[in-house]
């Protein structure tokens, strides 16, 4: 049998893209029935053990009809138009995919099969030459490389010395302070019990929940139980949840971007009232401050120091683009590509 040099390249470039995100959405649904034989530790030992016995220079799949088009034209009928795949071939294309257990490379094998022959007839009927395909190859060619890049920046910040690591914690206080911290959540409507035990909000009561929300807060600010006035929040929503005042120590990053300016009060103070749309309202108060050791936070320190390294390095390459409000909408100006 002999193998052609041909090969698809934006084909199994578009494979790689289209295999990763299909096998990306089947392992998130449920997992679907199969006998007992296929899910026994003996029957999957077997069948990897009958795979290493395949040799690397191996034919593992063949494609009858698919070869280059030059080629085809030269060849007689001694000489079938095919393209094969041997294993070491194969695994290259596999490991690109994202396919690294016998499963998943099984499946890819068949998608790759599958779509090799359907882009064959598709580029027959010379579809790889419409507009449309073109600019959606671009489009998922510059996805695959920045993915690529994000993987290789990610793998990149990882590398640091013991030194760097302390330097950076010596020099980032804010990020690493504990603090002991006090909350009050207000819901944003009231709730009514439904026959199924299923709580449902009521829209309507908003405005009051509001009000509630206000008047805990000058009950804060004047020294009132955050614990008590937690329940009381609680009750009034018919809220049947649990969420307790007292959160412990935690440093600034723990808390949501949003409200993490709860740092900067001194101990005892108590925060402004904080609104988040979707949920309702949160009430803070300072507790306690200390500084940990850096052998108590090497871990978050490292953490901190990969994600300030990604942030500075995204931010440095995708910090060019702008975005037109006026076209895009007010939205526009508060992202950012590098986020």
């Amino acid at each position: 049998m002999r193998r052609h040099a041909w090969r698809l390249t934006t084909l199994v470039f578009v494979l790689g893209v289209g295999f990763t995100a299909s096998l990306a959405h089947a392992q998130n649904q449920a997992p679907v029935a199969s006998s007992p034989a296929a899910e026994s530790p003996a029957a999957v030992h077997r069948a990897e053990a009958e795979a290493d016995d395949v040799s690397p220079g191996t034919p593992v799949i063949t494609l009858e009809g698919l070869c280059d088009p030059a080629s085809a034209t030269a060849m007689t009928h001694k000489k079938p138009c095919r393209t094969v795949i041997t294993r070491s071939e194969f695994e290259e294309l596999a490991e690109a995919s994202d396919a690294d257990s016998g499963a998943a490379r099984t499946q890819f094998a068949n998608f790759f099969a599958k779509f090799s022959l359907l882009a064959r007839e598709a580029q027959k009927r010379g579809m790889d030459q419409d507009p449309v395909f073109q600019r959606k190859l671009e489009l998922a060619r510059i996805q695959l490389l920045g993915q690529i890049l994000i993987r290789d920046l990610q793998a990149k910040s990882n590398q640091f010395t013991p030194g760097e690591l302390e330097n950076f914690f010596r020099e980032n206080p804010a990020l690493f302070e504990q603090a002991a911290i006090q909350r009050v959540y207000i819901p944003k409507t009231k709730f009514k019990d439904l026959p199924n035990g299923v709580q449902q909000p009521i829209p309507e009561s908003a405005p009051e929940m509001k009000l509630v929300a206000e008047a805990l807060l000058a009950r804060a600010r004047t020294g009132a139980d955050f614990e008590t006035l937690q329940k009381e929040a609680l009750d009034t929503a018919n809220l049947k949840a649990e969420h307790d005042a007292n959160l412990g120590k935690m440093s600034r990053d723990h808390l949501r971007r949003t409200h993490q300016v709860v740092f900067d009060l001194k101990p005892g103070e108590v925060s402004a009232l904080f609104e988040e749309p979707d949920e309702g309202y949160y009430i803070y108060r300072m507790g306690s401050r200390e500084m940990p050791s850096f052998e108590a936070t090497k871990s978050d320190a490292a953490t901190a120091f990969q994600k300030r390294r990604m942030d500075t390095w995204m931010n440095n390459i995708t910090g060019p683009a702008k975005m037109n409000q006026q076209y895009f909408g007010a939205a526009a100006a508060g992202s950012s590509p590098a986020q």
